[in-house]
Formats: C-alpha cells, sequence, structure tokens
C-alpha cells in the first residue's frame, strides 16, 4: 500500500478522523497452503480513517474506516 495523501478531516478529544488516500502498488496474497495470488496495482482511493483514544489512555486505535 502506497499512501499519496493525508489530511486530517475531524478531531476532538477522543478522536481523529483522517482522510486518506492510497492505491496498492502490487503484491500478492498467500493462502494456507502456500498458493500465491499476484495482486494487480489499483487505483486510488480515498477513506476516512477514525482513530479513537479514551481520556486515561495513551494509545490510539483504529474505530471505523469508510470510503469518503
Amino acid at each position: 500500500m502506497k499512501i499519496d495523501s493525508t489530511t486530517i478531516a475531524r478531531r476532538t478529544p477522543t478522536s481523529i478522523t483522517l482522510k486518506t488516500i492510497d492505491h496498492l502498488t502490487a503484491g500478492q496474497a498467500v493462502d494456507r497452503t502456500g498458493a500465491e495470488t499476484p495482486l494487480p496495482p489499483g487505483t486510488p482511493t480515498a477513506r476516512f480513517i477514525t482513530l479513537t483514544t479514551s481520556p486515561t489512555s495513551q494509545t490510539w486505535r483504529i474505530s471505523t474506516i469508510t470510503r469518503a
């Protein structure tokens, strides 16, 4: 995956939503038997990625990912 751009779309004390444009540059999927499936390059896709935390936590986690 290549991230082409990221901007902050929304921010609160306990969440941040990023608008990210990314695309698959190349790769392969490998199943349990070791069979490989090539993955072709993809077109850029815009997504909203929301990270959340709690007031007492010092870690962030992904809570949602949606297409923009």
